[in-house]
Protein backbone atom coordinates (compact mmCIF):
# COMPACT_ATOMS: atom_id res chain seq x y z
CA UNK A 1 0.00 0.00 0.00
CA UNK A 2 1.59 3.27 -1.18
CA UNK A 3 -0.09 4.68 2.20
CA UNK A 4 -1.96 3.74 5.30
CA UNK A 5 -3.56 5.62 8.03
CA UNK A 6 -0.67 5.58 10.25
CA UNK A 7 1.33 8.86 11.56
CA UNK A 8 4.46 7.75 11.41
CA UNK A 9 4.20 6.76 7.33
CA UNK A 10 1.32 9.63 6.28
CA UNK A 11 4.23 12.05 4.81
CA UNK A 12 6.13 9.63 3.04
CA UNK A 13 2.55 8.72 1.75
CA UNK A 14 1.66 11.63 0.76
CA UNK A 15 5.24 12.06 -1.39
CA UNK A 16 4.37 8.95 -2.54
CA UNK A 17 0.63 9.00 -3.66
CA UNK A 18 0.19 12.64 -4.42
CA UNK A 19 0.17 12.39 -8.04
CA UNK A 20 -0.51 15.54 -9.80
CA UNK A 21 2.82 16.52 -9.96
CA UNK A 22 3.91 12.75 -11.33
CA UNK A 23 1.01 13.71 -13.75
CA UNK A 24 2.92 16.68 -15.15
CA UNK A 25 6.21 14.77 -15.39
CA UNK A 26 4.40 12.07 -17.31
CA UNK A 27 2.46 14.20 -19.69
CA UNK A 28 6.84 15.59 -20.65
CA UNK A 29 7.76 11.83 -20.82
CA UNK A 30 7.18 11.58 -24.55
CA UNK A 31 8.96 14.57 -24.79
CA UNK A 32 12.36 13.53 -22.84
CA UNK A 33 12.34 10.16 -24.93
CA UNK A 34 12.18 12.31 -28.26
CA UNK A 35 15.46 14.47 -26.69
CA UNK A 36 16.73 11.06 -26.03
CA UNK A 37 16.76 9.75 -28.80
CA UNK A 38 18.40 12.89 -30.87
CA UNK A 39 20.71 12.82 -28.00
CA UNK A 40 21.64 8.70 -28.62
CA UNK A 41 21.61 9.30 -32.83
CA UNK A 42 24.00 11.71 -32.22
CA UNK A 43 26.50 9.91 -30.19
CA UNK A 44 25.92 7.09 -32.65
CA UNK A 45 27.26 9.44 -35.64
CA UNK A 46 30.53 10.17 -33.74
CA UNK A 47 31.02 6.45 -32.09
CA UNK A 48 33.18 3.75 -33.22
CA UNK A 49 31.63 1.66 -36.13
CA UNK A 50 31.83 -1.64 -33.57
CA UNK A 51 29.40 -0.19 -31.24
CA UNK A 52 26.83 1.12 -33.66
CA UNK A 53 24.94 -2.68 -33.75
CA UNK A 54 24.01 -1.85 -29.84
CA UNK A 55 22.98 2.16 -30.05
CA UNK A 56 20.44 1.40 -32.90
CA UNK A 57 19.47 -1.49 -30.58
CA UNK A 58 19.21 0.92 -27.87
CA UNK A 59 17.26 3.22 -30.52
CA UNK A 60 14.81 1.12 -31.58
CA UNK A 61 13.87 0.33 -27.92
CA UNK A 62 13.46 3.64 -26.70
CA UNK A 63 11.00 3.95 -30.20
CA UNK A 64 8.68 1.06 -29.50
CA UNK A 65 8.57 2.58 -26.23
CA UNK A 66 7.41 6.18 -27.29
CA UNK A 67 5.13 4.40 -29.53
CA UNK A 68 3.82 2.29 -26.74
CA UNK A 69 3.33 5.86 -24.16
CA UNK A 70 1.08 7.32 -27.11
CA UNK A 71 -1.37 4.42 -27.62
CA UNK A 72 -1.32 4.13 -23.77
CA UNK A 73 -2.51 7.64 -23.52
CA UNK A 74 -4.27 7.38 -26.47
CA UNK A 75 -6.39 4.52 -25.04
CA UNK A 76 -7.28 6.17 -21.95
CA UNK A 77 -8.65 9.06 -23.18
CA UNK A 78 -11.25 6.89 -25.58
CA UNK A 79 -12.15 4.66 -22.55
CA UNK A 80 -12.98 7.99 -20.47
CA UNK A 81 -14.62 9.44 -23.26
CA UNK A 82 -17.23 6.24 -23.52
CA UNK A 83 -17.58 6.57 -19.94
CA UNK A 84 -18.43 10.36 -19.43
CA UNK A 85 -20.75 9.72 -22.69
CA UNK A 86 -22.44 6.66 -20.76
CA UNK A 87 -22.67 9.22 -17.67
CA UNK A 88 -24.55 11.94 -19.00
CA UNK A 89 -27.59 9.37 -19.75
CA UNK A 90 -27.57 9.39 -16.14
CA UNK A 91 -31.22 10.81 -15.04
CA UNK A 92 -30.58 10.92 -11.21
CA UNK A 93 -28.15 10.09 -8.79
CA UNK A 94 -28.57 6.55 -8.31
CA UNK A 95 -28.85 5.62 -11.97
CA UNK A 96 -25.06 8.30 -12.05
CA UNK A 97 -23.86 5.65 -9.00
CA UNK A 98 -24.84 2.66 -10.93
CA UNK A 99 -23.31 3.61 -14.82
CA UNK A 100 -20.40 4.48 -12.52
CA UNK A 101 -19.51 1.53 -11.24
CA UNK A 102 -20.80 -0.86 -13.98
CA UNK A 103 -18.42 1.27 -16.03
CA UNK A 104 -15.14 1.00 -14.14
CA UNK A 105 -15.98 -2.96 -12.94
CA UNK A 106 -15.71 -3.71 -16.84
CA UNK A 107 -13.00 -1.43 -17.77
CA UNK A 108 -10.82 -2.65 -14.93
CA UNK A 109 -12.34 -6.06 -14.46
CA UNK A 110 -12.28 -6.10 -10.78
CA UNK A 111 -14.41 -8.22 -8.37
CA UNK A 112 -15.94 -4.98 -6.71
CA UNK A 113 -16.25 -1.18 -7.56
CA UNK A 114 -17.91 0.73 -4.86
CA UNK A 115 -18.78 4.22 -4.18
CA UNK A 116 -18.89 5.37 -0.81
CA UNK A 117 -20.29 8.01 0.95
CA UNK A 118 -18.83 10.70 4.27
CA UNK A 119 -21.74 10.69 6.74
CA UNK A 120 -19.07 11.90 9.08
CA UNK A 121 -15.69 12.56 9.35
CA UNK A 122 -14.76 8.68 10.20
CA UNK A 123 -18.15 7.00 8.99
CA UNK A 124 -19.88 6.44 5.83
CA UNK A 125 -22.22 4.35 3.79
CA UNK A 126 -21.57 2.31 0.39
CA UNK A 127 -23.95 3.37 -1.92
CA UNK A 128 -23.32 2.09 -4.50
CA UNK A 129 -21.55 -1.58 -5.54
CA UNK A 130 -21.01 -3.63 -7.93
CA UNK A 131 -19.87 -7.41 -7.29
CA UNK A 132 -19.20 -10.85 -8.59
CA UNK A 133 -20.78 -13.65 -7.17
CA UNK A 134 -19.10 -15.51 -4.35
CA UNK A 135 -18.34 -12.82 -1.64
CA UNK A 136 -19.96 -10.52 0.35
CA UNK A 137 -21.75 -7.76 -0.71
CA UNK A 138 -21.01 -4.07 1.00
CA UNK A 139 -24.09 -2.01 -0.62
CA UNK A 140 -25.56 0.06 2.45
CA UNK A 141 -23.56 -1.33 4.66
CA UNK A 142 -22.20 2.02 7.36
CA UNK A 143 -18.05 1.62 7.33
CA UNK A 144 -15.21 2.86 8.56
CA UNK A 145 -13.02 5.27 6.49
CA UNK A 146 -9.75 3.15 7.47
CA UNK A 147 -11.15 0.24 5.46
CA UNK A 148 -9.55 1.94 2.40
CA UNK A 149 -6.80 2.68 3.80
CA UNK A 150 -7.31 6.15 5.78
CA UNK A 151 -8.88 7.05 8.91
CA UNK A 152 -11.17 9.97 7.92
CA UNK A 153 -11.89 12.40 4.75
CA UNK A 154 -9.30 15.14 5.36
CA UNK A 155 -6.10 12.20 4.68
CA UNK A 156 -7.82 11.12 1.93
CA UNK A 157 -8.02 14.92 1.13
CA UNK A 158 -4.16 15.15 1.15
CA UNK A 159 -2.98 11.79 -0.15
CA UNK A 160 -5.16 11.48 -3.48
CA UNK A 161 -4.61 8.05 -3.91
CA UNK A 162 -4.48 5.22 -1.44
CA UNK A 163 -3.02 2.08 -3.15
CA UNK A 164 -3.28 -1.46 -1.38
CA UNK A 165 -1.90 -4.35 -3.53
CA UNK A 166 -1.61 -7.20 -0.86
CA UNK A 167 -3.15 -6.60 2.31
CA UNK A 168 -1.06 -9.59 3.52
CA UNK A 169 2.04 -7.37 2.81
CA UNK A 170 1.04 -4.08 4.40
CA UNK A 171 1.25 -2.33 7.74
CA UNK A 172 -2.08 -2.44 8.47
CA UNK A 173 -3.80 -2.35 11.83
CA UNK A 174 -6.01 -5.46 13.75
CA UNK A 175 -8.61 -2.96 12.82
CA UNK A 176 -7.81 -2.43 9.68
CA UNK A 177 -7.06 -6.03 8.62
CA UNK A 178 -10.52 -7.45 9.86
CA UNK A 179 -12.59 -4.43 8.17
CA UNK A 180 -10.92 -5.94 5.19
CA UNK A 181 -10.91 -9.41 5.28
CA UNK A 182 -14.79 -9.03 6.19
CA UNK A 183 -15.67 -8.35 2.31
CA UNK A 184 -12.56 -10.85 1.19
CA UNK A 185 -10.44 -7.78 0.10
CA UNK A 186 -6.85 -8.23 -1.45
CA UNK A 187 -5.99 -5.50 -2.95
CA UNK A 188 -7.55 -2.02 -3.15
CA UNK A 189 -7.46 1.11 -5.03
CA UNK A 190 -9.27 4.14 -3.77
CA UNK A 191 -9.21 7.73 -4.91
CA UNK A 192 -11.28 11.05 -3.24
CA UNK A 193 -14.74 12.18 -4.83
CA UNK A 194 -14.43 16.16 -4.12
CA UNK A 195 -17.06 18.44 -4.23
CA UNK A 196 -16.30 22.00 -3.61
CA UNK A 197 -13.07 21.66 -1.41
CA UNK A 198 -14.57 18.91 0.66
CA UNK A 199 -14.04 15.29 0.40
CA UNK A 200 -17.75 13.52 -0.16
CA UNK A 201 -16.73 10.28 -0.54
CA UNK A 202 -14.54 7.99 -2.39
CA UNK A 203 -14.72 5.88 -5.80
CA UNK A 204 -12.83 2.43 -4.86
CA UNK A 205 -12.18 -0.50 -6.99
CA UNK A 206 -10.87 -4.28 -5.16
CA UNK A 207 -9.56 -7.08 -6.55
CA UNK A 208 -10.70 -9.96 -3.77
CA UNK A 209 -10.10 -13.16 -5.61
CA UNK A 210 -6.25 -12.59 -5.54
CA UNK A 211 -3.73 -9.03 -5.07
CA UNK A 212 -3.30 -7.07 -7.90
CA UNK A 213 -0.40 -4.39 -9.00
CA UNK A 214 -2.65 -1.46 -9.50
CA UNK A 215 -0.42 0.65 -12.56
CA UNK A 216 -0.15 4.65 -12.93
CA UNK A 217 -2.33 4.16 -15.91
CA UNK A 218 -4.85 2.43 -14.11
CA UNK A 219 -4.77 5.60 -11.24
CA UNK A 220 -4.83 8.01 -12.98
CA UNK A 221 -8.01 6.62 -15.25
CA UNK A 222 -9.72 6.04 -11.75
CA UNK A 223 -9.41 9.80 -11.07
CA UNK A 224 -10.24 10.95 -14.09
CA UNK A 225 -13.45 9.29 -13.80
CA UNK A 226 -13.89 10.68 -9.91
CA UNK A 227 -13.92 13.90 -11.80
CA UNK A 228 -16.23 13.10 -14.23
CA UNK A 229 -18.65 11.86 -11.42
CA UNK A 230 -18.36 14.93 -9.66
CA UNK A 231 -19.70 16.84 -13.13
CA UNK A 232 -22.40 14.99 -12.80
CA UNK A 233 -23.32 14.91 -9.89
CA UNK A 234 -23.98 18.57 -9.63
CA UNK A 235 -25.96 18.50 -12.78
CA UNK A 236 -28.05 15.26 -11.36
CA UNK A 237 -28.63 17.50 -8.09
CA UNK A 238 -29.41 20.57 -9.60
CA UNK A 239 -31.90 18.60 -11.74
CA UNK A 240 -33.58 16.84 -9.13
CA UNK A 241 -34.34 20.40 -6.96
CA UNK A 242 -35.51 21.80 -10.23
CA UNK A 243 -37.53 18.87 -10.81
CA UNK A 244 -38.62 18.52 -6.26
CA UNK A 245 -39.21 22.51 -7.02
CA UNK A 246 -41.31 21.88 -10.03
CA UNK A 247 -43.58 19.38 -8.20
CA UNK A 248 -44.36 21.46 -5.50
CA UNK A 249 -45.21 24.27 -7.71
CA UNK A 250 -47.75 21.84 -9.27
CA UNK A 251 -48.97 20.79 -5.87
CA UNK A 252 -49.46 24.46 -4.71
CA UNK A 253 -51.49 25.24 -7.84
CA UNK A 254 -54.04 22.63 -7.59
CA UNK A 255 -54.47 23.37 -3.32
CA UNK A 256 -55.12 27.28 -4.83
CA UNK A 257 -57.46 25.86 -7.28
CA UNK A 258 -59.30 23.50 -5.01
CA UNK A 259 -59.50 26.59 -2.87
CA UNK A 260 -61.42 28.69 -4.93
CA UNK A 261 -64.18 26.16 -4.84
CA UNK A 262 -67.51 26.87 -3.83
CA UNK A 263 -67.25 25.08 -0.18
CA UNK A 264 -68.39 25.66 3.35
CA UNK A 265 -66.00 27.26 5.68
CA UNK A 266 -65.90 23.75 7.53
CA UNK A 267 -65.35 21.82 4.13
CA UNK A 268 -62.96 24.41 3.01
CA UNK A 269 -60.91 23.76 6.50
CA UNK A 270 -61.18 19.74 5.60
CA UNK A 271 -59.64 20.09 1.78
CA UNK A 272 -57.40 22.46 2.88
CA UNK A 273 -55.57 20.48 5.59
CA UNK A 274 -55.62 17.19 3.54
CA UNK A 275 -54.03 18.85 0.73
CA UNK A 276 -51.58 21.09 2.56
CA UNK A 277 -50.69 17.35 4.23
CA UNK A 278 -50.28 16.12 0.89
CA UNK A 279 -47.81 19.11 -0.74
CA UNK A 280 -46.10 18.61 2.68
CA UNK A 281 -45.60 14.54 3.26
CA UNK A 282 -46.80 14.46 6.50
Amino acid sequence: MKTVFNPANLTNGLNRSLTDSNTKLKSNLTQQIRIAIQSLAKDLNQSNPSNGERFRDRLLEIVNLTKAIEQQEETSQQQISLITEQLRHASDRETLFNLTVTEISQLFEVERVLIYIFESETQGIVAAETLQAGFTPARDEKIASVCFGLGNANHYQQVKVVVIEDIEQEELSPYQKQLMERFQVRASLAVPIVLGNKVWGLLVTQQCGQTRQWHEVEIRLLEQVSRELVVHLQVAEVREKLQKEIKSQKALARVIEKLRQPFDIETLYRIAVREVRKLLDV
